[in-house]
């Protein structure tokens, strides 16, 4: 026969794990709303850097999307694979989310 006590208290101490566990969870969502709110939002162009670091290009009217980067040199264009597009907007490149040690 179980003890009522022992049981209500099993549960209690449960519920107490579940809830820190949810806690731990929105405060973790926050933080990543708040990384990604930086990212939001596509540029012109004409400010994209032309470094030739990797970002994010666009093409409003055709509605194209992908990875990219300026080459300059001989050609100065925009490098995005298999888009044959003069890009209008831009953004930088989302960074990683997961990290290993956020198992």
């Amino acid at each position: 026969m179980s003890d009522p006590d022992k049981t209500a208290r099993d549960y209690l101490e449960n519920w107490r794990t579940d809830l820190e566990k949810m806690q731990a969870m929105q405060d973790r969502i926050a933080e990543l709303e708040a990384r990604l709110a930086q990212y939001e939002g596509w540029q012109p162009i004409e400010t994209a850097p032309k470094d030739g670091k990797l970002i994010l290009l666009h093409h409003r009217g055709k509605g194209r999307t992908a990875d990219g980067a300026w080459s300059g040199g001989i050609y100065n264009v925009w490098a995005w694979p298999y888009v044959m597009l003069e890009p209008t907007h831009w953004m930088p490149m989302l960074p990683a989310i997961y990290d290993a040690g956020d198992e």
